[in-house]
This record gives C-alpha cells, structure tokens and sequence, in this order.
C-alpha cells in the first residue's frame, strides 16, 4: 500500500511539472493588453500579465471611431502590430502610434490579440479630457473551454450608458487591468 502512494505522489507531481512545462511553451493564462493611449503620446504602451511568457503575439486593433470601408485599406479589418516574444514582469512593451490611429477628443478602439496560448480581446474606451477611461478584456486561451472577462477597469464617473462603451458593468467583479 505504501508503495503504491509513493507511485501516485510521483505520478502527480510529474504531471504538475509537465504541465507547468507545457504553460512556460504555450503561455499558460498569460495576456497583454494596452493600458492606456492619450492624443497627446507618440507611443502605445502594452502590459503583460501572468507569469509565463508570451510568443508571437501580435495585436489587431480596430478604431470603432473611424468609418468602415471595405477596401483592403480602410478601417474594416484595423491594422496589425506585431507584438513578438513578450517577458513576464518586463515592465511592458512600447510601439509608436500608427499614422492611421484617431486622435480624437475621445477614444475607442477593440483589440484583438492572439499568441500562441490562445486569443483576447480588448475594449478600450477613454476620455482624456476628464480623464475617464473604461478597459475590458476578454480571454479563450487553450485552457478555456468559453471566452471569458479576465479583468476589467472603469474610473469613477465613466459614463456606462455610453452607446459606444463597455455596458453594464460584470457582476462579480472581475479583477483590475493593471
């Protein structure tokens, strides 16, 4: 009977180093997402979180403010930034605003990201201005078996009945984006 405990203890902990091998080549639950963009920047500044890294990511992002054409130049599909190879805790990856990016009074933008552990989206809606911002990112990473809120930010006196923002905000709470 011993013996066999002592092949079941070896068996489980052999499967929890597989599978922490598996998340440290695929991603785990790990994500980046945009934390905040201002008219007044040059750059787009993006945050990892999670302790595994990230690998080949790249970041799809749509500028709801601009209208939609269906040419393979408008605003249809965005514009794709790659991302490459991202280090957990690195402190985040910086990229200079695309020409195409709205510099608006308002801003509102959907980001679709994918790597290799999977994709997520996030809604991005901020009034510098006042400094109002709402963040909402949506996760189906390969453990995932639905998509899911995997955090979410709104400042005080971010106008949630906004047509174009995030809604009603989740109950419970999800974690903050930061």
């Amino acid at each position: 009977m011993q013996r066999s405990d002592e092949l079941l203890n070896l068996q489980a902990r052999s499967l929890g180093e597989l599978s922490e091998n598996i998340n440290t080549l695929t991603g785990g639950d790990s994500f980046i997402f945009l934390s905040y963009f201002s008219p007044r920047q040059q750059f787009l500044f993006f945050i990892p979180v999670g302790k595994y890294p990230l690998y080949d990511v790249s970041a799809r992002i749509h500028d709801t403010q601009k209208p939609i054409s269906s040419d393979l130049f408008g605003n249809l599909f965005g514009s794709t930034i790659g991302l490459g190879d991202v280090i957990p805790q690195n402190g985040g990856l910086v990229r200079p605003i695309p020409p195409w990016f709205s510099r608006s009074d308002e801003i509102s933008v959907n980001i679709f990201f994918s790597a290799r552990n999977g994709t997520w989206t996030e809604l991005l809606r901020a009034r510098p201005a006042d400094g109002a911002r709402a963040i909402r990112v949506l996760g189906r990473f390969t453990s995932l078996k639905k998509e899911k809120i995997i955090c979410e930010t709104i400042s005080p006196g971010f106008p949630l009945d906004d047509p174009d923002g995030l809604g009603t905000p989740s109950v419970p709470r999800p974690p903050k984006c930061e």
